[in-house]
């Protein structure tokens, strides 16, 4: 099952230690532009099958949104935003973080380029 979570900055810090890539807005040298915690969504691909598929979640201009991502396939996780932003997955990836942030308020789509599926749609505002 799918699940969206806050974290707090301690976590972020350490996923960003971890190698995560991360966007800023303007003048923020951190690793998002917004004071507000960081969405936090559950990716799960096993056996063909990918989840959540479709879910509509809500973020901030700036807020950082992180995937949390298990999978038992090599995948690209691709996000549609301007700049657009990839994501490699590799089999047996378990609980591999990848943080961004969107600059642009609008609908995002995140993308399984493997399974050809969208896992998720993001309002930024």
């Amino acid at each position: 099952m799918s699940r969206i979570r806050p974290i707090g900055l301690a976590a972020l810090s350490a996923a960003m230690m971890l190698g995560t890539g991360a966007c800023s807005s303007d003048g923020d040298s951190g690793g998002g532009g917004s004071s507000d915690k960081p969405v936090v969504v559950d990716v799960t691909e096993a056996k063909g099958k990918i989840d959540p598929v479709g879910d509509v979640v809500k973020a901030k201009v700036g807020q950082d949104v992180t995937l949390v991502v298990t999978s038992d396939a090599d995948d690209e996780i691709h996000v549609h935003s301007d700049p657009e932003q990839e994501f490699e997955v590799k089999a047996g990836d378990s609980e591999k973080e990848f943080t961004f942030a969107v600059a642009t308020p609008g609908t995002i789509a995140v993308e399984s380029h493997g399974l050809e599926v969208t896992i998720l749609k993001l309002e930024v505002s």
